[in-house]
């Protein structure tokens, strides 16, 4: 689980709240991303779940998974999820369909990249569920 404390946002003149347990925007919108670290140096992402408030009549709060290749500079994102919109309750937003799911962190750094794009919504965290073989 990757907690809500973890994401910072990418852009220093977006303003935000960040009490730990959420973050969320102040105005327009915003991007906050967070590195993933894994106690294996080979991991198979299988599937990511976003947990968030959104009440919005129109707006959402977007994730994908990335891994870059820093010898290039380049990155690969897949996985975008987005919450549905105008629900009181939190949503837990999941998908399997990912693309470039191996991590190799002799090569790969992994992070994940969240867009809110209204300031009533509230991201809580992200569930990473990932497989890994033994002896790799």
């Amino acid at each position: 689980m990757v907690p809500a404390s973890a994401f910072i946002p990418t852009d220093d003149g977006t303003g935000y709240h960040h009490y730990g347990n959420y973050v969320a925007i102040k105005g327009a919108s915003g991007s906050f991303v967070t590195p993933l670290s894994f106690p294996v140096p080979v991991v198979n992402i299988r599937r990511i779940t976003l947990y968030a408030y959104d009440n919005s009549s129109g707006g959402y709060a977007n994730l994908s998974w990335c891994r870059s290749y820093p010898p290039d500079g380049t990155a690969i994102c897949s996985g975008y999820i987005a919450t549905v919109g105008a629900s009181p309750d939190t949503q837990a937003v999941t998908t399997a369909d990912l693309d470039a799911r191996r991590v190799n962190t002799a090569h790969h750094g992994a992070y994940l990249w969240v867009y809110i794009e209204d300031p009533t919504i509230k991201v809580y965290g992200v569930r990473v569920t990932y497989t890994y073989e033994t002896g790799v």
